[in-house]
């Protein structure tokens, strides 16, 4: 009887900073790939972002998976111990570390045209552990340069700490004396771009305490679009960063890694998607509460199967009052917000994930993938598996 050799299973480490969402979204990535692939198995290891895992030392693992940055030394122990290793993040490729990142200069990009649309004179760049991170520093230059290019004047902080592990922080933005200082200190109306959206959104509160009203004498952009930044007050506008996508295409460059393929010195750059626009940068900030909760409603309930008539339950207010005082401030209805959201969603989803269509079909709020077929084709003009062809972000390696 032949026998066949079973197919060896890689055990892999995902070395991740606990508590942050960005995280998690890497690691719904890594299982959309390892859903194809039965030869992994994972062990997850969360570390604090300012000390090494104790574990990290004990691992028992063909490779890891990394998130970390450069002050982050025990990334390089590890590697010099043999194990092999891909960066989830752009910070390890000059120490000869495969990475997958996102494309940064397209990213900067992204974000200054987003802010020039505002007319503004100044900005400036709030961040954390900006001068312990090179890719930080790089984001930070990178964004202040295209600034000075268009004329604008431009200024730096570096707050203490981390917001996004200091989230009581958020409700204490009298104590925030380096950033009330700062903010005390800008010509106004400024554009501020934070490298994270607890930042963004600490800076808003900070502003709030100040009196500075948001976006009209600071508009505020942050990074990750994360979950606080549709229910922060205002919401938040970000730069959305698929970490799923990134996940995936760490788990490709890992599978060939341990298989023995040419991968070293390579970076792999993701394109990123387009800002998640808010309150923070709108043109004038909505003052109608009513109005403002049924925004809020849609953002959060739109892909579960909200309808207008349940959005009028929840407001006390009649559908003709509602949909003309929606449409003055955002130029739609509350229907046609939902369904606008739920395709919005679904492309994103399509363009950067590798999760199935019935699956998307389900998080938008179809139960039946025919209904959101037909719901995509009349929206889009083309099948989701055609738009997920033509969207799907390609991934180029630079040496």
């Amino acid at each position: 009887m032949d026998r066949f050799p079973m197919a060896k299973t890689h055990r892999v480490a995902l070395l991740l900073p606990k508590g942050h969402e960005y995280a998690a979204r890497l690691i719904e990535g890594v299982v959309d790939f390892a859903r194809d692939h039965a030869d992994f198995e994972f062990v997850e290891v969360l570390f604090d972002e300012d000390c090494a895992p104790p574990a990290v030392y004990h691992i028992e693992a063909d490779g890891a998976l990394v998130w970390a940055h450069h002050g982050n030394s025990w990334v390089l122990d590890l590697r010099d111990r043999g194990l092999r290793l891909v960066s989830l993040n752009g910070d390890w490729a000059a120490e000869e570390i495969p990475c997958v990142a996102f494309d940064l200069e397209a990213m900067l990009d992204t974000a200054v045209e987003h802010l020039a649309g505002l007319n503004r004179r100044h900005a400036a760049y709030v961040g954390h552990l900006t001068s312990r991170n090179p890719s930080k520093v790089r984001w930070r230059d990178g964004f202040l340069e295209r600034a000075r290019e268009r004329g604008w004047t431009t200024a730096a902080l570096e707050i203490p700490g981390i917001p996004s592990e200091e989230r009581d922080r958020l409700a204490r933005p009298e104590d925030e004396r380096e950033l009330i200082d700062f903010l005390r200190g800008q010509k106004k109306p400024v554009v501020i771009h934070c490298d994270d959206d607890y930042v963004g959104v600490l800076v808003c509160r900070v502003a709030a305490h100040l009196g500075l009203t948001v976006p009209e004498e600071v508009a505020v952009l942050g990074t990750f679009d994360l979950a606080l930044t549709r229910f922060s007050s205002p919401t938040l506008s970000s730069l959305p960063m698929p970490g799923q996508l990134v996940g995936a295409a760490g788990m490709r460059l890992m599978s060939a890694f341990l298989s023995g393929g040419p991968v070293d010195h390579t970076k792999v750059l993701v394109k990123p998607p387009p800002v998640a626009s808010r309150e923070s940068t709108a043109c004038s900030i909505v003052r109608d509460d009513d109005i403002r909760r049924a925004r809020r409603y849609i953002e959060e309930l739109a892909c579960q199967g909200l309808t207008v008539e349940q959005l009028l339950q929840r407001l006390d207010i009649s559908q003709k009052t509602l949909n003309k005082r929606f449409a003055v401030v955002y130029g739609e209805t509350p229907g046609q917000a939902i369904q606008r959201l739920k395709i919005e969603r679904a492309k994103q989803w399509l363009g950067t994930t590798n999760l199935s269509i019935t699956r998307i079909a389900d998080m938008c709020g179809f139960g039946e993938p025919s209904n959101f077929d037909r719901f995509f084709r009349r929206a889009a003009g083309c099948t989701p598996s055609e738009y997920r062809e033509r969207s799907q972000p390609r991934l180029g390696q630079n040496d």
